[in-house]
């Protein structure tokens, strides 16, 4: 009699890669863009991330690049005037903001 007589023995991990059948069974996990689409926009401003990062890189001589900061992602009419802006943190890729704009745009 051991302190865990009554638990069932647990099968051990299948290793390597799933098979193919395994793969069609679980769903991936959507991507910002793929959830953008369906939300609305509060949802999608509230979802991107706005603090002041930090980031680098190495430029084309090789050598380290680094900044601090966020990016301005701004959508201008005809004559430069401003339909809609949002602030977000400088590590995400421009195409994370595109549709979160559009729709701010369209409001």
């Amino acid at each position: 009699m051991g302190k865990n007589s009554n638990k069932p023995p647990k099968e051990p991990k299948k290793r390597g890669r799933k098979s193919k059948a395994e793969k069609e069974l679980c769903e991936p996990e959507k991507t910002r863009l793929q959830q953008q689409v369906t939300r609305p926009l509060e949802d999608n401003v509230k979802d991107l991330p706005s603090y002041c990062d930090w980031g680098s890189k190495l430029g084309s001589n090789g050598k380290p690049f680094s900044w601090c900061g966020y990016k301005l992602h701004i959508a201008t009419g005809d004559g430069g005037v401003v339909l809609g802006a949002i602030l977000i943190s400088a590590l995400l890729h421009d195409s994370q903001v595109a549709i979160s704009l559009t729709q701010k745009v369209n409001e």
